[in-house]
C-alpha cells in the first residue's frame, strides 16, 4: 500500500524538499534528520543553555551561566535535544502546524536518546512539558 501512495504521491522532505520515497521517515530525509544541531557540552547546569566557550575553559560541569546566577529560575535544570531553530524547528513545525503526527514517534526517539546523554548521573524526579492553553490544545488536538 505504501509503495502504491508514494507512486501516487511521492513523499519529500520537510526541509529540503528532495525525494524521501522508501525512507524510513518520510518526511524528512536522512541527511536532514543527521544534520539536527544537538546541544552539546558544556552547557549551563541549570538552564542548559550552551556556553560559546570551549570545555577546557569551563571549569566545573556545575558551573552556570550568568542569566542564571544574576536572575536564578524556578527550576532546578532543563535540558532540550537542540535549538529551536533551522532544521529540528522546520521539523517541529511540520508535525504542530501540518498535522504530521507520525513525527510524533522519531521526536519522541530522539528526546529519547539524548535524555539518556543528559541525565546520566540520576534521572530526575519529574518530566513537565511546558503547558498549552486550552484553545491551542483544542486547535492542535495535542499537547
Amino acid at each position: 500500500m505504501r509503495k502504491l501512495l508514494d507512486f501516487i504521491l511521492p513523499p519529500h522532505c520537510c526541509v529540503c524538499e528532495t525525494s524521501t520515497a522508501g525512507a524510513s521517515i518520510p518526511w524528512v530525509c536522512r541527511a536532514c534528520w543527521d544534520d539536527i544541531p544537538y546541544i552539546k557540552p558544556p552547557v549551563c547546569y541549570q538552564c542548559g543553555e550552551p556556553f560559546a566557550a570551549p570545555p577546557e575553559g569551563i571549569a566545573s560541569p556545575l558551573h552556570r551561566c550568568e542569566t542564571c546566577l544574576s536572575h536564578p529560575p524556578v527550576f532546578a535544570r532543563a535540558r532540550a535535544v537542540g535549538l529551536y531553530h533551522g532544521i529540528l524547528q522546520h521539523i517541529i513545525h511540520t508535525m504542530k502546524y501540518r498535522s504530521v503526527y507520525g513525527l510524533t514517534h522519531p521526536l519522541a526517539q530522539l528526546l529519547q536518546h539524548q535524555f539518556a546523554a543528559c541525565w546520566t548521573e540520576a534521572a530526575p524526579d519529574v518530566l513537565v512539558p511546558v503547558p498549552l492553553h486550552r484553545r491551542r490544545l483544542w486547535q492542535r488536538e495535542f499537547d
